[in-house]
């Protein structure tokens, strides 16, 4: 007597059949399964054997493609977040990971380099003291007279020599003035004012005779020619070097020219940094840009 094959056979074989007709699919299944967990690698490894078992199947080369993609792509946001936030360590991290799916990524190598660049830089100003035009440049801040010799004024001269303008301003609130050789203290003054502030009768007496001040502290101001040979002479210069992670060396070097005028600036795109020498507050402001 023959015996009719069960319903539960028949599913049995045509499961059968189906697996033996894709033979990929149980890889691409248990690959899409792995990424969901969290399992990147192991699951992109297992759709390429799948996809190794059938080449011809489009439907696996494109999944195997889309997944590669965003996989990397969710990767290296991360990855350039931590950078910026400064997690070095992880961020590095997250970028060899990305070069383990991708040996070639070149925005993985890029982040890894910028990762060493900003370690480098943490590593010289941990080790080395800083010079002392350098902790002048980031520590201290610019010499003010101090509140005291601030109190407004009120003077009246008419043609009076230069030096004894500043003669009676001195006399008045305290503050010495230390003259350049070239300042000719027979410059006629004519000066009327009342309850004005001191920086800002310094400030008139300068303009209107081509003169120039700079506070050298608490209670002392020097006096000099407005002419570029004196402000050479004058103007403290400094030097500092700017290591950059998130902007090109020659597009910061480009906007410095433009914005600050900077003339000593040099560009180094290998290390992706930038070497300035100008004034203690040009190089502040180059800093914030």
């Amino acid at each position: 007597m023959t015996r009719r094959p069960t319903l539960l056979a028949v599913a049995v074989l045509a499961a059968a059949l189906l697996m033996a007709c894709a033979p990929g699919r149980e890889f691409v299944r248990n690959g899409q399964q792995m990424i969901e967990q969290g399992r990147l690698e192991e699951g992109l490894s297992q759709i390429d054997k799948g996809l190794a078992l059938e080449p011809g199947n489009t439907e696996y080369r494109m999944l195997a493609i889309r997944q590669r993609e965003t996989q990397l792509g969710s990767l290296l946001a991360r990855a350039d977040g931590l950078r910026s936030d400064g997690k070095l360590d992880d961020a590095a991290t997250a970028y060899r990971r990305v070069i383990g799916l991708d040996g070639a990524n070149p925005r993985a190598r890029s982040g890894l380099e910028q990762v060493e660049l900003a370690r480098r830089d943490q590593a010289r100003k941990a080790q080395r003291p800083a010079t002392a035009p350098q902790a002048a440049l980031e520590d201290a801040t610019p010499a003010v007279l101090k509140p005291s010799l601030r109190k407004p004024v009120t003077l009246d001269f008419r043609d009076a020599n230069l030096k004894s303008v500043f003669d009676a301003l001195s006399r008045t609130t305290g503050i010495n003035f230390v003259f350049d050789r070239e300042v000719r203290p027979d410059i006629k003054v004519t000066l009327s004012i009342a309850n004005t502030s001191i920086e800002d009768v310094i400030g008139i007496l300068a303009v209107t005779n081509q003169l120039e001040r700079k506070t050298l502290n608490d209670n002392t101001v020097l006096i000099y020619p407005n002419t570029l040979a004196k402000q050479k002479d004058y103007l403290e210069l400094a030097v500092k070097t700017f290591y950059l992670a998130n902007a090109e060396a020659k597009t910061v070097f480009a906007m410095l020219k433009t914005v600050l005028k900077t003339k000593d600036l040099y560009a180094d795109e290998r290390l992706n940094s930038l070497t300035m020498r100008d004034t203690a507050d040009a190089i502040r402001l180059a800093g914030k840009l």
